[in-house]
This record gives structure tokens, C-alpha cells and sequence, in this order.
């Protein structure tokens, strides 16, 4: 992982790593200094470049370079933990929402009606859908029935 900064006069010119730091995850961590730092962000061959340039003289400049590139690390770690953990979120999530569709039939038609429709259908409660049913391991759960 190379990273390296040169700060000249007022501008930094910051070099990451492509193979290390996501484009998406420096745009990121560039977000966080819109209000302080004057930014721009180039790709050339492996590596990013990002200059920066500050707004306001009261910002120490030299540490909010230092920031970035610890904010453009702290970004592409999140990233590479969203792509590995992606299809466990898809299965939760698809779990859920499917466990909510399973059955189709009178009663669970009727769960939305009021109390005097339900009792004309022979809606029973008891066969309300249950929140806790979303955290039940699912293949297990269909194996019993």
C-alpha cells in the first residue's frame, strides 16, 4: 500500500494507492472536507491523486491532509466489508420479506379487516403473523411444517 503527500505553498497533492483505496470509498472520504478543504481527484495508471487546496486559513492544514488519508482507509475497509458481507444482508432481507408471503389463504386475507368483518370470516388472531417468525432460522422452521 503506497500513500504519500507533498504539501506545496497552499495545495497538497496526495497519492493512494488504486489497488488499496476504491475510487468510491476516497470520493467518500473526500465528502467529510467539502466545508474545508477545496478538493479534485484524478485516476492515472494505479494510483489516485487527489489535490487539495484549503478554504479557510484557520484549518491546519497539514493535519487535515493527514485526516483524509486516514478517513480514505477507514472508507475503503467499510467498502470491502459491505461486498463481503452482501449476500448474508440479501438473505436476511429476502428472509424477511419472503417469510411475509408464504401463505396466502382466507385468514391472512382478512387481517387487515375490522374487528365485525372478521368475525363474519371466522378470522381467528391466533394466526396473526408474528414478528419473531422473521429471526427463526427459516429452513428449519419449514421442515416442522
Amino acid at each position: 500500500m503506497n500513500t504519500s503527500y507533498k504539501i506545496i505553498k497552499n495545495k497538497a497533492l496526495i497519492e493512494l494507492d488504486a489497488n488499496a483505496y476504491p475510487l468510491a470509498s476516497v470520493k467518500k472520504a473526500m465528502f467529510y472536507y467539502i466545508d474545508k478543504l477545496y478538493m479534485n481527484v484524478e485516476v492515472v495508471n494505479n494510483s489516485i491523486n487527489v489535490t487539495a487546496e484549503k478554504i479557510d486559513n484557520k484549518v491546519d492544514f497539514e493535519n487535515e491532509i493527514k485526516e483524509f488519508i486516514n478517513d480514505c482507509l477507514r472508507e475503503s475497509l467499510r467498502y470491502e466489508i459491505s461486498v463481503q458481507t452482501k449476500d448474508i444482508r440479501e438473505l436476511i432481507l429476502g428472509r424477511a420479506l419472503y417469510s411475509m408471503c408464504i401463505r396466502v389463504d382466507d385468514r391472512e386475507l382478512t387481517c387487515n379487516l375490522p374487528v365485525e368483518e372478521r368475525k363474519k370470516v371466522n378470522y381467528d388472531e391466533s394466526d396473526d403473523f408474528d414478528i419473531n417468525d422473521i429471526t427463526v432460522n427459516w429452513f428449519n422452521k419449514r421442515k416442522e411444517e
